[in-house]
């Protein structure tokens, strides 16, 4: 399996052109469509859901599990195995939905939290929206290559970050691009206001970390880490997201 050498935004783009070949989405929508299939090989690689993207090889589950997800198709077989990843998962995070956060919540339980991954990245939507399985089979070719597990959890943020400014930059197919601020707080800006930050707590053994709007966290990540090489080590972090 080929390293991801995250200074190359060739792999995601990869993604990209697909995405504006058969469904002609704006790159001011690419983020939302790529963002869901890094998780989802995040989880994979860190060994989360018990399923891999390997297709070919009914995405590594027994022949008794890949029969109850099996579909007409691929799109479906893989929208059912993506949906049903709660069965197939090792995911032991839980989380409690509260009334003001989700007045449709019913239940007071924890629960584990990989029930709402689907929902939350839309996953039915952006299947859907690829014209045949030949298109999301080269996505999952796509993923299949890289292995994140390689990456330093400090340059997660770079993958993307890197790419949306490669799509920003980019006057590609008469597109403007110009989508400055609107996907993510460069870098210098979130290192100048910890920098500002630090000079008044220097001396706390621990510190917490909020950002109202966090849309992915890379402010959270890029602070965080910040914050870390400065020696503080017992650092919480808060994100809030509307969308």
């Amino acid at each position: 399996m080929a390293k991801l050498r995250v200074n190359n935004t060739d792999f995601f783009w990869k993604h990209a052109d697909i995405l504006y070949a058969s469904a002609g989405v704006n790159p001011s929508g690419y983020d939302e469509r790529i963002i869901p299939f890094i998780a989802l090989k995040v989880l994979i690689d860190y060994g989360k859901v018990k399923f891999n993207l390997d297709y070919q090889n009914n995405f590594g589950l027994s022949e008794k599990e890949f029969a109850e997800i099996k579909g007409s198709n691929l799109r479906e077989t893989f929208f059912n195995l993506v949906s049903n990843m709660e069965k197939f998962s090792n995911f032991k995070y839980m989380v409690q939905q509260q009334k003001y956060n989700n007045p449709k919540s019913k239940s007071r339980k924890k629960e584990n939290a990989i029930k709402y991954f689907v929902e939350a990245f839309n996953f039915e939507k952006h299947i859907k929206e690829l014209s045949d399985d030949y298109l999301l089979e080269a996505i999952l070719d796509i993923y299949n290559e890289v292995n994140f597990k390689e990456v330093p959890k400090e340059q997660f943020k770079d993958l993307y970050e890197t790419t949306i400014s490669r799509m920003r930059k980019g006057k590609q197919r008469g597109f403007n691009g110009d989508f400055m601020g609107q996907h993510f707080t460069q870098s210098a800006t979130v290192r100048l206001m910890c920098e500002v930050a630090y000079s008044k707590m220097r001396t706390k053994k621990k510190i917490a970390i909020y950002d109202p709007a966090c849309g992915v966290g890379m402010m959270l990540l890029e602070s965080y880490f910040f914050f870390k090489e400065k020696g503080i080590k017992e650092i919480e972090v808060y994100g809030q997201e509307i969308d």
